[in-house]
Parts: structure tokens; C-alpha cells; sequence
């Protein structure tokens, strides 16, 4: 999907402190995998929630994978 680019080790960790950003991680985890939608339905409905698993996906904390044309997976 999107590419949040090169992040240094300092600001991984502020990116981490984030608002909701361990809520999604956590999310994910507990569910194995999930549609975004399901993030913004059952976390926050933040727009930039979406962004925030990107920037998980660019740390390697998750995989994001299409699963069709307008839907992605999250694991």
C-alpha cells in the first residue's frame, strides 16, 4: 500500500506513542488478521488511523495485503 518512507530509530518511538496506535496494534494481534475498515469501525474512526497501520506495516510490526480492489487484509 502506501509508503510512509525511511523512519530513523528515534522517531519509531514516537510514532509508537502515538494516539491509538497500540490499540491497533493490539487489535490486530487479538484478531489474527482484519479488513481496515474493521480498525476504523471497532478502534478509532480517525482518518488518520489508516495511516497509522501504514506506518505499523513500514516499522514491520504488521503485513498489509490486498484482497481485492478496494479492500486490504491487515495480519
Amino acid at each position: 500500500m502506501g509508503d510512509a518512507g525511511p523512519v530513523r530509530v528515534d522517531e519509531r518511538m514516537r510514532l509508537l506513542e502515538g494516539k491509538h496506535v497500540l490499540s491497533i496494534l493490539m487489535y490486530i494481534r487479538d484478531k489474527g488478521s482484519c479488513m481496515k475498515t474493521d480498525i476504523y469501525n471497532d478502534v478509532s474512526q480517525n482518518p488518520r488511523s489508516l495511516e497509522k497501520v501504514e506506518v505499523l506495516e513500514s516499522l514491520g510490526l504488521v503485513t498489509i495485503e490486498p484482497v481485492d480492489r478496494k479492500r486490504t487484509r491487515i495480519s
